[in-house]
């Protein structure tokens, strides 16, 4: 049995070379000398996927570059989402425990939907960049709780202190 495996953008030329051709975007050409990423080798098999990959990768970091768009590495966005996480939770006045503090700032977070390692940092502090991939199903799980608990306080003490025949929100 044989198995034949096309890689997009390479193509196989005399002598049983192999070419790596894409083409770049229309709105980034003018940064490039050459109107294609082009890359010759020898190698076959798994070593050429690798190759290939390896191309791909480079096209892309070029073609954001050239954008003037930022792509961050894992541990730098996690880097980037401490040291954020951490001047918001200096800015929280209020609570005087600093548990409390990163507990209802994740929660608000969580609610308006910033980036899950933002949330992650801000309610754990001693993640690591391995493990700061973003928040895990069972913290968003006690998030949702917590979130469902403090609703039903809401409407107990709403209705306690208000009469709905007077108030004009809905409880």
């Amino acid at each position: 049995m044989v198995v034949i495996l096309k890689l997009k953008h390479v193509d196989e030329i005399a002598g049983g070379r192999k070419r790596f051709r894409r083409a770049w975007p229309t709105d980034c050409k003018h940064a490039f000398e050459d109107p294609n990423l082009s890359a010759y080798t020898r190698k076959t098999g798994a070593v050429l996927v690798h190759w290939q990959e390896a191309l791909i990768r480079e096209w892309d970091r070029r073609v954001s570059l050239a954008r003037n768009e930022t792509s961050l590495s894992t541990r730098e966005q996690w880097e980037v989402d401490n040291d954020e996480a951490e001047t918001m939770v200096s800015q929280v006045v209020g609570l005087a425990n600093e548990g409390d503090r990163r507990e209802v700032l994740g929660h608000d977070l969580h609610k308006r939907g910033f980036r899950k390692g933002l949330v992650q940092a801000v309610l754990d502090p001693t993640t690591t960049a391995s493990d700061g991939r973003g928040i895990s199903d069972q913290q968003l799980r006690w998030i949702d709780l917590l979130e469902r608990r403090f609703t039903m306080k809401k409407r107990k003490n709403h209705s306690a202190h208000c009469p709905a025949v007077v108030c004009s929100c809905k409880p």
